[in-house]
């Protein structure tokens, strides 16, 4: 018997830190680019905001990252998928599927997380992830950086400022 959390999936989980990212994978859309498919999750403590992604191959070298959708808000508790609105594409000679890639994900309020992604098949199984061209320019592009929101979303509905009274309602 083991208190070790089990993970039978293809992608790569991080908890804690402030935010967490779980079952990451960069899909891949032919030519050397891939969609990365991931899910955010903030700790109840603040709203956090994603605010850049690089991406590195084995044999370090860099690879192209564009944040396709800007900045990534993350309510805290609440669930943000990346991947089905292509958020974050990643292009270059490692991204083939088979080959692993390391990524780094920077959080306002948060600890840098860095994940050993593989790179899978585009198949049925991936379909709602997004298809994306590889991304053009430098190496890394960090999303521009604009205040996150900050009016919470009371358990009856309605917008209240200060504190959320009731459960998280996520949208």
């Amino acid at each position: 018997q083991s208190n070790a959390i089990y993970d039978p999936g293809l992608g790569t989980n991080s908890r804690g830190g402030g935010v967490d990212v779980l079952n990451a994978l960069l899909v891949d859309n032919g030519s050397g680019s891939g969609t990365l498919s991931a899910t955010l999750v903030g700790d109840y403590g603040q709203t956090r905001q994603l605010t850049q992604v690089t991406a590195m191959s084995l044999q370090h070298d860099d690879l192209k990252v564009a944040l396709t959708s800007g900045p990534v808000n993350l309510a805290p508790g609440c669930p943000v998928q990346l991947g089905r609105g292509a958020a974050v594409v990643i292009s270059g000679s490692a991204v083939a599927p088979g080959y692993v890639v390391t990524v780094d994900f920077s959080f306002t309020g948060a600890q840098q997380v860095s994940l050993p992604v593989l790179v899978v098949a585009r198949s049925s199984m991936y379909a709602s992830v997004a298809t994306a061209s590889a991304p053009t320019g430098s190496a890394t592009t960090p999303a521009p950086t604009t205040p996150a929101p900050t009016a919470a979303t009371s358990s009856s509905g309605g917008a209240s400022s200060g504190a959320t009274v009731g459960p998280v309602l996520c949208q």
